[in-house]
């Protein structure tokens, strides 16, 4: 997203973010733990000696104070159900047996009641959880996974549900479609350019807690940086990082676009209600700025009118602002850096993303100058775009578990002009697959 140059009276410097609070350094270092692990915290031993037990982490869910975990464990030789352990942060916490339907394996002609399903209760903050299954014979005891998990407690402004969301549809070819109704099996959904269409196909995505949104795509790049790179294209990658590594945490999680094609604002926001999110996050990466800085000029803009989108405005603001500080650039700016908003003359929200998405709390991430040629070469590199993706998952994290910022405010901005980009005019339609 373009800035054009700085008011006349911009408001004065702010100072530096005090000191991080103690939760938030451990959850970053929880976070970087995590990170770490080859599958994103995830590890998992299968196999059968004798009569060991085997089996699998399907899923972990977050939930309020606690974490619903989902799998499989049996017997090798009986394809009986076995006991199971589930340790947090090595200290056991629950004993359960493996006794459910599973219809996964079901499916596959395979022992069917051998499935578990266990709310564990959880503080907030990352943890590692670990399933172990106990044998009952004279095999061994098996870990059969071990996951980094988290809580998601409900944020008091939606304590009480909004259930007007009628969920998505994921077409074959991977494209995130808003339902706008459905009849006996048929869904009535709207084209990424707007396009009534009527189909049975796809998969139904009923609801989400977060939406990733990657700015630009197809005939809108975005900016472009003087080595090449097009933010279109970078703001896909970061967001499919986030969209992994919340996931794996147990918080799910939906893009809004899942590959290079045009998206118009309206749809994205109406993704985003379909799904009755708790947030709305629009990746992007800046243009325009030329005044020279010593400091990043990262910027993370948000809605006038809630009070949860500043919070985590000023969240994401500070993460991101802490992660690129140490680095040595020639860094850019403008009175913008920080948390800003941008008002129509009328006084209401100028950008799309948060006009139409009013009951969720939305804030558009700015991480860096794609314009300045240093700041350009440094998202070149695969490292950045899993550091700034961890900047994001740790901000979503941070607003949930109810953390205040010292993150910057930044500048409100009123204007009504616009770059024209992000409707529907000569918008075409990827591949659906319907």
């Amino acid at each position: 997203m373009a800035i054009p140059p700085p008011p006349a009276s911009p408001l004065p410097p702010a100072s530096r973010p005090r000191r991080a609070a103690p939760r938030l350094i451990i959850a970053l270092v929880a976070l970087a733990t995590f990170s770490a692990t080859l599958s994103f915290g995830t590890d998992v031993a299968i196999g059968s000696s004798g009569s060991d037990p085997m089996g699998h982490i399907n899923w972990t869910l977050a939930r309020p104070d606690a974490v619903l975990v989902i799998g499989w464990a049996d017997d090798v030789d009986t394809d009986q159900p076995v006991a199971i352990d589930i340790k947090v942060d090595g200290q056991q916490v629950i004993s359960s047996k493996a006794q459910r339907h599973h219809a996964g394996r079901a499916a596959k002609g395979q022992p069917g009641n051998v499935g578990f399903r266990v709310r564990v209760p959880m503080s907030p903050g990352v943890h590692r959880l670990c399933v172990r299954a106990r044998n009952a014979g004279a095999g061994q005891d098996r870990s059969i996974g071990c996951r980094r998990v988290t809580t998601t407690p409900v944020s008091p402004a939606r304590s009480s549900a909004n259930d007007d969301g009628k969920g998505v549809l994921r077409t074959p070819t991977g494209v995130i479609l808003p339902i706008v109704g459905v009849n006996n099996g048929t869904f009535a959904v709207s084209s990424p350019c707007g396009t009534p269409i009527f189909t049975k196909k796809g998969k139904r995505i009923h609801r989400t807690k977060v939406v990733i949104d990657a700015g630009h795509g197809g005939s809108e790049p975005g900016a472009v940086g003087p080595n090449g790179l097009t933010e279109r294209d970078l703001n896909l990658a970061v967001s499919r990082e986030v969209v992994k590594r919340l996931r794996w945490l147990g918080i799910p999680t939906q893009p809004t676009r899942t590959a290079d094609y045009r998206v118009p604002i309206r749809i994205r926001g109406d993704i985003a209600n379909s799904l009755d999110a708790d947030l709305f996050i629009s990746v992007h990466h800046n243009g325009g700025a030329t005044r020279r800085s010593s400091d990043p000029g990262n910027e993370a803009w948000y809605s006038a009118h809630s009070p949860d989108s500043f919070r985590l405005a000023r969240i994401v603001w500070e993460e991101q602002y802490r992660a690129l500080s140490p680095l040595p650039v020639a860094w850019v700016d403008t009175s913008f850096a920080g948390a800003s908003v941008r008002l129509n003359t009328h006084g209401e929200d100028f950008f799309g993303v948060h006009r139409y998405t009013p009951d969720i709390p939305s804030v558009i991430s700015e991480f860096v100058y794609l314009s300045n040629a240093p700041e350009a070469e440094l998202m070149a590199q695969r490292s950045m775009v899993n550091l700034e993706a961890r900047t994001i998952v740790s901000s979503v994290l941070r607003w949930y578990w109810g953390d205040q910022s010292d993150g910057r405010v930044g500048a409100t901005w009123v204007a009504d002009t616009s770059t024209g980009t992000g409707g529907f005019d000569n918008c075409q339609d990827p591949e659906l697959g319907l």
